[in-house]
């Protein structure tokens, strides 16, 4: 059996650690598999085949932080204390953030959304987090990114907030690709969001 290939990863803004368990399950669709056979003799070759990739990816939390002790309180009771720090990411040096592969965030959305009053970048508490993002990208330069935030963020100052957050990614060196996917699965609501991927550019 072929030994995984280790993803080490951070969450910023990590919340009760949405990101963290999707990538933990993902990186275990091959266990997942195994037991599927166990159940049953089908297409599981066809399947096996199909996530691969996927069974041959560990993916490993090195950092975490929020500033919300009641969403801390609820990450310790599911992943332990190891790596998460709670306290506000403005006063948490580069040096504090271990070295990492893939940078995740969902970052503060009130400002950006419907439900709020909108105020973007001017929201002094929340707006500017994304900057704290880009610090921490800056000085790190992971390979890969991943941030989520609410679909208001497309259509925010008429798109101009979005268009500033693609072209801050490009000017540290990310090749980018976004899509608006619904996360309704499981909860009784539409829970539409968009998704930034990027990729750190060859020498960048």
């Amino acid at each position: 059996m072929n030994e995984k290939k280790e993803i080490t990863f951070i969450e910023m803004f990590c919340g009760v650690g949405g990101f963290r368990l999707g990538l933990e399950r993902a990186g275990d669709i091959g266990g997942l598999l195994q037991g599927k056979e166990q159940e049953d003799n089908g297409d599981i070759e066809t399947k096996r085949h199909r996530f691969a990739w996927q069974s041959r990816i560990r993916f490993n939390c090195v950092w975490a932080n929020d500033n919300d002790k009641y969403a801390c309180q609820v990450y310790r009771k599911r992943f332990g204390n190891k790596e998460l720090v709670e306290g506000d990411i403005q006063d948490i040096g580069p040096e504090d953030i271990p070295e990492h592969d893939f940078l995740t965030a969902g970052f503060p959305c009130q400002a950006f959304s419907v439900a709020g009053k909108r105020k973007g970048f001017q929201d002094k508490t929340r707006g500017t987090l994304f900057y704290e993002i880009c610090r921490v990208v800056r000085s790190k330069r992971p390979k890969y990114l991943l941030l989520e935030n609410v679909k208001g963020l497309l259509s925010h100052n008429s798109g101009r907030t979005f268009a500033i957050i693609l072209l801050s990614l490009d000017e540290l060196g990310y090749d980018v690709e976004w899509q608006v996917l619904n996360t309704k699965y499981w909860l009784p609501q539409n829970r539409e969001r968009v998704f930034i991927f990027g990729i750190r550019r060859e020498g960048g």
